[in-house]
């Protein structure tokens, strides 16, 4: 009787781990990480990546918007965040928080809306842009502390 109940118990748990292993791996954010990477871009991305993240502060988020620098985009000294306006006129964003749901996450306009790609993906794109057009790309950013 208890080998029976000893392989019910373990089948439980194997259930139990399997599940949550499926749950885990299903919810994540797998993104892939595109060739052609330029040195300069994985060095970014390697720095960028050094983010420390205390859940019990409160400030410390911000957000960086990259455009053409024909836009003249503006943001007002203080600003938390983007006006609606000026996001749409980015066609990068990258938004940071080292406090409470910490996060980094990379957001290029691909075909009129906001999608989150990697690291390396999304400086690589700047840097393409920003090659095609002689330099011509901008940065403003937001935030807090």
């Amino acid at each position: 009787m208890e080998n029976k109940i000893t392989i019910l118990i373990i089948a439980l748990l194997s259930i139990a781990i399997i599940g949550g292993l499926y749950i885990f791996l299903s919810t994540q954010k797998i993104l892939p990480v595109p060739q052609n990477i330029s040195q300069s871009v994985k060095d970014i991305c390697k720095e960028k990546g050094k983010t420390g993240c205390s859940s019990n502060c409160v400030d410390g988020f911000g957000e960086s918007c990259y455009f053409d620098s024909k836009d003249e985009l503006k943001s007002e000294p203080g600003e938390h965040s983007f006006p609606e306006e000026t996001k749409q006129a980015c066609f990068a964003v990258h938004s940071l928080s080292v406090c409470g749901d910490c996060h980094n996450r990379f957001e290029l306009k691909k075909d009129g809306e906001f999608k989150e790609v990697s690291c390396e993906e999304f400086f690589q794109a700047i840097e393409n842009k920003n090659k095609s057009c002689s330099g011509c790309i901008d940065e403003i950013e937001a935030g807090c502390c």
